[in-house]
């Protein structure tokens, strides 16, 4: 059977919004440890590194390394629906020769890579991990200070 090339184009459609709303799902969770990494800061700055906030600290710490995991799953299970849309998008390139589609963006991507990529090869999602790991890292550092 012949692909038909709007069940295509739908298929693709479909795996780049789960993307969409994987990355969504990202910087909706990130922002919520930001803020209860903020007031958790707040709340030792203003009361001091005392044993009575070694839970706070070690919340921290629990957060930002459930943060990076959780951004890493995300990021993984995001790939797969990138790599199956950018595969459908493949197929219909070939269905539907006319369009160019793939000399186009292919065009488009070389100029954007050379002019607005400041450090090539860093992945977004990597920031997010280390976004998160700076919490558990201070979650840690203010664990040692409360304790010695």
């Amino acid at each position: 059977m012949a692909d038909n090339p709007n069940i295509l184009l739908h298929l693709m459609q479909e795996e780049w919004n789960h993307a969409r709303h994987l990355e969504s799902q990202r910087s909706t969770m990130t922002n919520f440890i930001i803020i209860i990494a903020a007031g958790i800061q707040g709340f030792l700055a203003q009361k001091g590194f005392k044993v009575e906030s070694l839970p706070l600290a070690l919340v921290l710490f629990i957060i930002g390394v459930y943060g990076a995991i959780f951004s890493w799953k995300l990021e993984v299970i995001r790939m797969y629906h990138v790599d199956l849309a950018l595969e459908l998008r493949k197929r219909l390139s070939v269905l539907c020769p006319d369009s160019q589609f793939e000399k186009i963006s292919e065009e488009v991507g070389g100029r954007y890579r050379n002019r607005f990529l400041l450090w090539p090869g860093i992945p977004l999602w990597l920031l997010w991990v280390v976004l998160h790991s700076i919490f558990a890292t201070l979650g840690l550092l203010y664990t040692g200070i409360i304790l010695f």
